[in-house]
């Protein structure tokens, strides 16, 4: 897939008060993939969303979020 999306959701009882991502792209010598999407989606919802650059090789994308209690 040239576009992944993955989010990462707050616990019940908390708020998203930030967030950020891991990129995975074993053996590859060219450059990552482009991230065009990392913000809150939702007052519980962190998205990231990476589009695929000049990668041959699958890549993963890990979306992580930063709870706070609401």
């Amino acid at each position: 897939t040239a576009t992944v999306t993955v989010t990462a959701t707050c616990p019940a009882g908390k708020v998203v008060i930030g967030g950020g991502f891991f990129v995975n792209a074993p053996g590859t010598s060219n450059e990552p993939p482009f991230i065009t999407e990392n913000r809150a989606t939702s007052a519980t919802v962190w998205s990231v969303t990476a589009t695929k650059g000049s990668i041959t090789r699958a890549f993963t994308v890990q979306a992580t979020a930063t709870c706070a209690n609401a």
